[in-house]
């Protein structure tokens, strides 16, 4: 039955990675040489199958790490405000948040969350949420508005 499938085969390399409204999006780079035209020629909208393994330095099939068990959450305001602003970046709620509460810083940052929270907090990277005391109150603010906005939710 599956005789009949054409498939591609090709390297790539993750770039990005982010959320939109409808789900996320992840960037590959392909190498002029390895881009099958199918893919290329292919409309906007397309839809794939996709079967991704990660390749080892010899060019075989990578074996999986073992995983490390979780470890045990940690409270909230234990975790440093570059973490926190992480989490939350990743959390489709506080995405949706981000859209309905700052339409302007919103708009701005082209629907990436983290471009958001940087416009909000007057940085340049997360990272400085550590060293910038008035991006870390920002950030505290940004996020105990999140934290009430839920609840009343």
């Amino acid at each position: 039955m599956t005789d009949d499938i054409e498939t591609l085969t090709f390297e790539a390399l993750k770039s990005s990675y982010r959320q939109s409204k409808d789900g996320f999006v992840i960037g590959l780079v392909i190498h002029p040489q390895e881009m099958p035209s199918e893919l290329a020629n292919a409309k906007i909208g397309t839809r794939y199958q996709c079967v991704l393994v990660e390749l080892a330095d010899d060019e075989t099939p990578a074996k999986p790490e073992k995983v490390k068990p979780e470890k045990a959450p940690r409270e909230w305001q234990a975790l440093s405000p570059t973490t926190q602003a992480g989490i939350r970046c990743e959390e489709l709620s506080f995405v949706k948040f981000l859209s309905e509460n700052y339409p302007t810083d919103w708009h701005e940052s082209m629907h990436f969350p983290e471009e958001c929270v940087r416009l909000i907090c007057g940085v340049t990277s997360r990272k400085e949420l550590e060293t910038n005391q008035k991006a870390r109150v920002l950030w505290h603010q940004l996020d105990s508005h999140y934290q009430a906005w839920m609840k009343a939710g």
